[in-house]
């Protein structure tokens, strides 16, 4: 049946006994009116294809002439509704590829910043492990010369101040005597015998 053709046409050319009676014959059956036009036209196109007499031969030519082209239409439109099918199976395949290529990129984007978030703080961990290697190294450096310094001080005497007694004693011969300050009062005894020394 054609759009064209609807259950009223159908029933137009039909006969009102012969439509009726069908139509209870279907009821009985537990047919759809629509489902059992079918069969009963698929009937009729058997009959009249084996040559049977049928009582109105122009409804029967007409009758078959839509139930063809309706089982052509039909088939049209189950291969289409098939072929769809496999098109939209098929589309379906390839949007999950595309979705699973693009899950894919967003899974390889995430390692690459994770990569890149670890390098980066692998390389500010060096930098500051080497930023404290050098100031533990300047600490060290400064505090082996603050001790050579104090070690160098200690080692030398002060500025200006010179071994005065050592000195005297390697100048003088040990067998000089000290001189006597004109001070203190010469003994009497020692007046005489340097007198007597010199009148000699």
């Amino acid at each position: 049946m054609t759009k064209k053709h609807g259950r009223a046409e159908i029933r137009f050319k039909l006969e009102h006994d012969l439509y009726d009676a069908a139509e209870e014959a279907f009821h009985e059956a537990g047919l759809s009116i629509e489902t059992g036009l079918t069969l009963f036209l698929a009937q009729v196109a058997k009959q009249h294809i084996e040559s049977k007499v049928v009582d109105e031969p122009h409804d029967v030519f007409a009758t078959v002439d839509e139930l063809m082209e309706y089982l052509e239409e039909r088939e049209e439109r189950r291969a289409a509704e098939k072929a769809a099918a496999r098109q939209a199976k098929k589309n379906e395949k390839v949007l999950a590829e595309l979705e699973r290529e693009e899950k894919e990129k967003e899974k390889e984007k995430e390692r690459l910043k994770a990569a890149k978030k670890a390098e980066k703080a692998d390389r500010e961990a060096a930098e500051k492990a080497a930023k404290k290697a050098r100031q533990e190294a300047k600490k060290a450096e400064k505090a082996a010369k603050d001790t050579k310094d104090t070690k160098d001080a200690a080692a030398q005497p002060e500025a200006g101040a010179e071994p005065q007694a050592d000195v005297r004693s390697e100048s003088k011969p040990k067998s000089e005597k000290k001189p006597v300050k004109a001070s203190e009062p010469v003994p009497t005894e020692v007046a005489i015998a340097v007198s007597n020394t010199a009148n000699s």
